[in-house]
């Protein structure tokens, strides 16, 4: 009820960062270009304009973001809820449904999804499922750079019991 009522009564932020990240997702191709070419800095990395680019492809609503982030939220949470034991973590609810962190799922800004993309992670990481551990690092990487460090991580999550993954 809480996520809902901040979702639908807080109107998004459509200026600053929201204005060029979608300005990069109309202009990806171009926006790629650039990056490859060495004439973009790393801030903006190509992950999140692209994850903007396929959602708003055929409408050009920006509700569909915020609607398509706020899911991908939800099953993060599911996924956690359904991996540890909550009675122990209950501090867990009040940074999930603290209202700064639903807000961040209504912002064309990868702050939100960068939030349930680690919490996908941590749930992989806790059950040691290396493929979607690496997969999800790896698209969280793709949005920023920053997060490189997670996917060697898990070599020393798992040892030398790496080479059994390939």
């Amino acid at each position: 009820i809480l996520e809902f009522y901040i979702f639908y009564s807080f109107k998004p932020d459509l200026g600053g960062d929201t204005k060029q990240y979608l300005f990069l997702s109309e202009n990806f191709s171009s926006f790629l270009y650039e990056l490859f070419s060495g004439n973009v800095d790393l801030k903006r990395f190509p992950g999140y304009p692209l994850f903007i680019k396929s959602i708003i492809y055929f409408n050009q609503n920006p509700n569909l973001v915020f609607f398509t982030q706020l899911l991908i939220f939800n099953l993060s949470i599911y996924f956690l809820i359904n991996s540890i034991d909550t009675k122990n973590h209950l501090f867990l609810y009040v940074i999930l449904l603290s209202p700064i962190t639903i807000y961040s799922q209504k912002l064309i800004y990868p702050d939100g999804l960068i939030f349930s993309l680690l919490i996908i992670i941590y749930v992989n990481f806790l059950k040691n499922n290396k493929k979607l551990y690496i997969l999800f690092s790896f698209i969280l990487f793709l949005i920023k750079a920053v997060f490189w460090f997670l996917i060697p991580l898990i070599l020393f999550k798992f040892e030398k019991k790496i080479y059994k993954f390939f």
